[in-house]
Protein backbone atom coordinates (compact mmCIF):
# COMPACT_ATOMS: atom_id res chain seq x y z
CA UNK A 1 0.00 0.00 0.00
CA UNK A 2 1.20 3.47 -0.76
CA UNK A 3 0.55 6.25 1.69
CA UNK A 4 -2.37 8.50 0.80
CA UNK A 5 -1.52 12.17 1.35
CA UNK A 6 -4.12 13.75 3.63
CA UNK A 7 -5.11 17.13 4.98
CA UNK A 8 -6.91 17.21 8.34
CA UNK A 9 -8.17 20.32 10.10
CA UNK A 10 -10.89 21.64 12.38
CA UNK A 11 -13.95 23.34 10.91
CA UNK A 12 -16.65 25.70 12.13
CA UNK A 13 -20.08 24.05 11.62
CA UNK A 14 -21.61 27.49 10.92
CA UNK A 15 -19.24 28.03 7.96
CA UNK A 16 -18.23 24.52 6.86
CA UNK A 17 -14.87 22.91 6.12
CA UNK A 18 -12.36 25.45 4.77
CA UNK A 19 -8.85 24.82 3.52
CA UNK A 20 -6.20 26.81 1.71
CA UNK A 21 -5.22 25.66 -1.77
CA UNK A 22 -3.52 27.07 -4.85
CA UNK A 23 -5.11 27.95 -8.17
CA UNK A 24 -2.99 28.34 -11.31
CA UNK A 25 -3.64 28.87 -15.02
CA UNK A 26 -3.83 25.65 -17.08
CA UNK A 27 -0.49 26.40 -18.74
CA UNK A 28 2.45 26.70 -18.17
CA UNK A 29 2.90 23.44 -16.29
CA UNK A 30 3.34 23.52 -12.51
CA UNK A 31 6.54 21.50 -12.88
CA UNK A 32 9.13 22.48 -15.48
CA UNK A 33 12.25 20.36 -16.03
CA UNK A 34 11.73 18.67 -12.68
CA UNK A 35 11.54 21.97 -10.78
CA UNK A 36 8.41 23.69 -9.47
CA UNK A 37 7.07 26.54 -11.58
CA UNK A 38 7.65 30.04 -10.24
CA UNK A 39 5.45 30.86 -7.24
CA UNK A 40 4.05 33.81 -9.19
CA UNK A 41 2.06 31.32 -11.31
CA UNK A 42 0.19 29.95 -8.27
CA UNK A 43 -2.11 31.98 -6.04
CA UNK A 44 -3.35 30.80 -2.64
CA UNK A 45 -7.07 30.99 -1.85
CA UNK A 46 -9.44 29.81 0.84
CA UNK A 47 -11.77 27.06 -0.39
CA UNK A 48 -15.03 25.76 1.02
CA UNK A 49 -15.44 22.01 0.56
CA UNK A 50 -18.86 21.75 -1.12
CA UNK A 51 -20.19 18.22 -1.63
CA UNK A 52 -23.27 19.76 -3.28
CA UNK A 53 -21.22 21.30 -6.12
CA UNK A 54 -20.72 18.93 -9.05
CA UNK A 55 -17.74 20.96 -10.28
CA UNK A 56 -15.18 23.20 -8.64
CA UNK A 57 -16.10 26.88 -8.83
CA UNK A 58 -13.87 29.95 -8.61
CA UNK A 59 -14.80 33.51 -7.71
CA UNK A 60 -14.58 36.47 -10.03
CA UNK A 61 -11.57 37.56 -7.93
CA UNK A 62 -9.67 34.37 -8.85
CA UNK A 63 -10.55 34.84 -12.53
CA UNK A 64 -9.20 38.39 -12.37
CA UNK A 65 -6.07 37.52 -10.29
CA UNK A 66 -4.80 34.80 -12.61
CA UNK A 67 -6.15 36.40 -15.79
CA UNK A 68 -8.29 33.48 -16.96
CA UNK A 69 -10.26 33.65 -20.18
CA UNK A 70 -13.69 31.96 -20.44
CA UNK A 71 -13.79 28.70 -22.41
CA UNK A 72 -17.57 28.78 -22.80
CA UNK A 73 -20.83 28.96 -20.87
CA UNK A 74 -23.01 26.31 -19.24
CA UNK A 75 -26.31 26.63 -17.39
CA UNK A 76 -25.88 26.44 -13.61
CA UNK A 77 -28.97 25.58 -11.57
CA UNK A 78 -29.49 27.18 -8.19
CA UNK A 79 -32.28 28.17 -5.87
CA UNK A 80 -33.25 31.01 -8.24
CA UNK A 81 -33.33 28.93 -11.43
CA UNK A 82 -30.76 28.26 -14.15
CA UNK A 83 -28.25 30.89 -15.30
CA UNK A 84 -25.66 30.70 -18.14
CA UNK A 85 -22.28 30.87 -16.39
CA UNK A 86 -18.71 31.29 -17.67
CA UNK A 87 -16.51 28.17 -17.63
CA UNK A 88 -12.72 28.18 -17.22
CA UNK A 89 -9.80 25.77 -17.31
CA UNK A 90 -7.41 26.00 -14.37
CA UNK A 91 -5.34 23.87 -12.00
CA UNK A 92 -6.21 23.22 -8.35
CA UNK A 93 -3.15 22.36 -6.25
CA UNK A 94 -3.03 21.07 -2.69
CA UNK A 95 0.09 21.70 -0.63
CA UNK A 96 0.40 18.89 1.90
CA UNK A 97 3.00 19.57 4.62
CA UNK A 98 5.52 16.74 5.02
CA UNK A 99 8.15 18.01 7.47
CA UNK A 100 9.97 21.09 8.72
CA UNK A 101 13.65 21.41 7.78
CA UNK A 102 16.41 22.72 10.04
CA UNK A 103 15.84 26.36 9.08
CA UNK A 104 12.09 26.21 9.78
CA UNK A 105 10.93 25.86 6.16
CA UNK A 106 7.92 23.62 5.70
CA UNK A 107 8.53 21.04 2.99
CA UNK A 108 5.31 20.05 1.23
CA UNK A 109 4.07 17.57 -1.32
CA UNK A 110 2.00 19.16 -4.08
CA UNK A 111 -0.96 17.41 -5.70
CA UNK A 112 -2.31 19.19 -8.78
CA UNK A 113 -5.55 18.53 -10.65
CA UNK A 114 -6.66 20.09 -13.97
CA UNK A 115 -10.22 21.43 -13.73
CA UNK A 116 -12.97 22.62 -16.04
CA UNK A 117 -14.83 24.79 -13.57
CA UNK A 118 -17.29 27.64 -13.39
CA UNK A 119 -17.32 31.16 -12.00
CA UNK A 120 -19.37 32.37 -9.03
CA UNK A 121 -19.89 35.75 -7.39
CA UNK A 122 -18.71 35.71 -3.79
CA UNK A 123 -20.35 38.73 -2.25
CA UNK A 124 -18.72 38.92 1.16
CA UNK A 125 -17.73 35.24 1.47
CA UNK A 126 -14.60 34.17 3.34
CA UNK A 127 -13.73 31.80 0.46
CA UNK A 128 -12.91 32.21 -3.23
CA UNK A 129 -13.18 28.56 -4.28
CA UNK A 130 -15.95 26.00 -3.95
CA UNK A 131 -14.18 22.63 -4.03
CA UNK A 132 -16.64 20.31 -5.81
CA UNK A 133 -17.17 16.63 -6.41
CA UNK A 134 -15.03 16.69 -9.57
CA UNK A 135 -12.04 16.71 -7.20
CA UNK A 136 -13.57 15.26 -4.01
CA UNK A 137 -14.48 12.03 -5.83
CA UNK A 138 -10.78 11.48 -6.69
CA UNK A 139 -10.08 10.77 -3.03
CA UNK A 140 -11.98 10.51 0.22
CA UNK A 141 -13.52 13.20 2.38
CA UNK A 142 -14.96 12.92 5.86
CA UNK A 143 -16.41 15.33 8.41
CA UNK A 144 -16.85 14.37 12.04
CA UNK A 145 -19.28 15.67 14.62
CA UNK A 146 -16.32 16.77 16.76
CA UNK A 147 -15.58 19.61 14.29
CA UNK A 148 -12.76 17.89 12.34
CA UNK A 149 -12.50 17.05 8.64
CA UNK A 150 -10.04 15.05 6.59
CA UNK A 151 -9.47 14.85 2.84
CA UNK A 152 -7.12 12.21 1.37
CA UNK A 153 -5.93 11.48 -2.17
Amino acid sequence: FSRMPCIAAPYNPKVGPLLQLAIAPPSPPLVQNGAPAPASKMHLYMALIDTGASSTCISTRVVRDIKLRPTGKIPIAGVHGSTPTNTYQFVVAFLIPQKVDGSGNVLSEMLAFPVDGVEFTNSGCVFDVLLGRDILCLGSFSMALNGQFIICF
